[in-house]
């Protein structure tokens, strides 16, 4: 067996190792799972949806790179759901989104979930380069951007939109979902 030699004071990347923890990788999983019901409707990736979902640590510039890449090449928006790595097993600590605008792949990092009092259709909250405005999704399209927040006060319907997500994390649909190794299993039940 061959072994890796760290200088004194380094080691292996601390995200590299939390990913390597099936626990981590189905939480994320989860997280995604749930995300996507919640804005699409679907619990699963179908072709039909042109939003893509994914999960990770920080953001690199490698893994801006990437998303942006496949971004101009399918056309789809990217979600990038963020967890701290001192704590993969707790909830999402941040959201960003990457997309097509004009030619040019853009990148939203400051998002969040919003969810109205209906509890229904929640959004995507963003500020970018001091603009606030939200995101909405439409079946088979790419998210819509709209130049207004989604509300005057936006505390109650974030809280909303955590408040929902982590119910759909606990249910027994996602609560089923398990990773191990690198080969997610998961329930056959439908897609909806």
């Amino acid at each position: 067996m061959k072994h890796t030699i760290y200088p004194l004071n380094q080691g292996p990347n601390p995200e590299f190792i939390a990913m390597l923890d099936p626990e981590v990788r189905t939480n994320m999983l989860r997280f995604e799972m749930a995300l996507r019901k919640l804005l699409t409707g679907r619990w699963r990736d179908h072709p039909s949806l042109k939003v893509k979902i994914g999960t990770g640590f920080t953001m690199s510039d490698k893994t801006d790179d990437e998303y942006q890449e496949a971004t101009r090449r399918d056309g789809y928006d990217r979600l990038y759901i963020r967890f701290d790595v001192d704590d993969p097993l707790g909830s999402p600590d941040g959201l960003g989104l990457v997309r097509s605008e004009d030619g040019r792949s853009v990148l939203y990092g400051r998002c969040r979930l919003w969810m109205p009092r209906t509890n229904k259709n929640p959004v995507i909250a963003y500020v970018h380069e001091d603009r606030a405005g939200h995101f909405s999704y439409a079946p088979n399209k790419t998210l819509n951007r709209t130049e207004e927040p989604p509300a005057k006060v936006h505390a109650p319907g974030f809280a909303r939109a955590d408040r929902h997500l982590a119910s759909l994390v606990k249910s027994k649909h996602v609560r089923k979902i398990k990773v191990s190794r690198f080969i997610a299993n998961s329930p056959s039940t439908s897609d909806r």
